[in-house]
């Protein structure tokens, strides 16, 4: 296999719109850069790229600008290509977030910044080897839905709360891309959890990945590829904790300091083979009631300033009627002995461990906020409790049983490569 990893400030201009909260935020200051990084492989049967940004998403049709003019660019496959956001809520406003628009001018920059990028790196590609490691997370992560003694659910705090909903995922997988000499081409970490707190209003930052790779960069490598995971669900900030202890440079440099201890263990192959597969289904609209649509139904729980939902779900409700369908794209990147199998949303952890423990032995890592944005995809059962994950809007939008279609297609991607 041969590869090349690189990355390229995306910052944007002091006084862009900030993307992460339902208010306005227009930052002055860049407290670290905002990064785009892509890692291109390629074999004499086939060749793949990951792109990741730094941001809080990516819409369907900006991957598939980036894609389409990679391809006539550079005659790179199109399909071939995963293009994954962090869920960065501290970074520029690349999409609408509820009533916030994007910013259009920003999108135009960062895409022609990603497709330079793309060119440059693909005549530097070099036989590789690679290392796949495994690192654990016991105490950082929480399920942020807390059931309450009435068997409904509130996330990010508590009112009479009696136990925890569901489960973490503690896993941490590693990939440590070297050139045959030895160099550090580039590392992806791939986890799940919502990043962190946000920061203050005046900054941009990349959170706690940006310093977790600032940590890596002299012992590891200079580029380090978070691939956000089925954090839905999850994030580190909990009720239990105080705040401090979920500062992102105490975060970055705690997750730093797990990636150097797997890869002391580290043991390189030179013969990796790549694959890619995808599959693009059609998930249908929720069925909405009155109840739904004014917030009223059990468990429902609204987050924002005063009138947002009411402002939001009209125009999101012709939509509906316009569109009747969510697309949503579902794809497989195989690197040597792991899959990546992107998923365009904010997956429950439950769903992510289910599909994990489907092809065991076989390592399969989730990767949220890929190839485009359909909002949140809870488990079927969260809606009988309800909660801000599942409160009918344009971030909460599909069928209670889109896991299950997301997972039946997962489970026919695999099929086609054997499993």
């Amino acid at each position: 296999m041969k590869s090349a990893v690189g990355r390229t400030d995306i910052s944007p201009e002091p006084g862009t719109r900030k993307q992460g909260t339902f208010h306005d935020r227009f930052p002055s200051k860049i407290k670290d850069p905002i990064y785009a990084r892509i890692a291109i492989f390629t074999t004499e049967k086939e060749s793949s790229a990951i792109i990741q940004l730094d941001l809080l998403s990516i819409r369907w049709t900006q991957v598939n600008e980036i894609r389409s003019r990679i391809e006539q660019e550079y005659g790179f496959p199109s399909g071939n290509i995963m293009v994954s956001a962090t869920h960065n809520h501290d970074g520029p406003a690349a999409n609408s977030l509820a009533d916030k628009p994007r910013d259009d001018s920003y999108v135009k920059q960062m895409v022609s910044k990603i497709i330079l990028l793309f060119g440059e790196l693909l005549p530097q590609v070099e036989e590789a080897t690679v290392a796949i490691c495994t690192a654990y997370e016991w105490n950082k992560f929480k399920n942020r839905r807390i059931v309450q003694r009435d068997g409904s659910v509130i996330c990010f705090k508590s009112e009479d709360d009696a136990y925890v909903e569901g489960p973490v995922d503690p896993e941490i997988k590693i990939i440590n891309i070297k050139s045959i000499l030895g160099r550090t081409l580039g590392t992806l970490v791939n986890l799940s959890t919502h990043p962190g707190l946000v920061e203050p209003d005046d900054i941009f930052t990349a959170g706690f990945s940006g310093v977790m790779e600032k940590e890596l960069a002299q012992e590891v490598g200079p580029v380090t590829i978070f691939l956000n995971g089925a954090a839905g669900n999850v994030q580190f900030a909990t009720l239990q904790q105080p705040e401090p202890e979920y500062d992102r440079t105490r975060l970055g440099k705690h997750f730093a300091g797990k990636v150097k201890e797997a890869l002391r263990g580290a043991v390189y192959s030179r013969q990796v083979e790549i694959d890619v597969v995808s599959k693009t289904i059609n998930i249908d609209f929720r069925e909405t009631t009155a109840a739904e649509i004014s917030g009223q139904v059990f468990g429902a729980q609204r987050v924002g300033p005063p009138g947002l939902y009411e402002k939001v779900i009209p125009p999101f409700l012709e939509k509906i009627k316009k569109e009747k369908t969510n697309r949503a794209e579902i794809q497989i990147l195989r690197i040597g002995d792991i899959y990546l199998i992107g998923i365009p949303g904010e997956l429950f952890v439950e769903t992510g461990l289910e599909i994990k423990r489907k092809f065991h032995p076989v390592t399969v890592c989730i990767v949220g906020y890929s190839n485009g944005m359909v909002g949140y995809i809870p488990t079927e059962e969260a809606f009988l409790r309800g909660g801000y994950e599942t409160t009918f809007t344009n971030s909460s939008r599909l069928d209670k049983k889109a896991c299950h279609i997301i997972k039946d297609a997962v489970e026919s991607l695999m099929s086609s490569l054997g499993f």
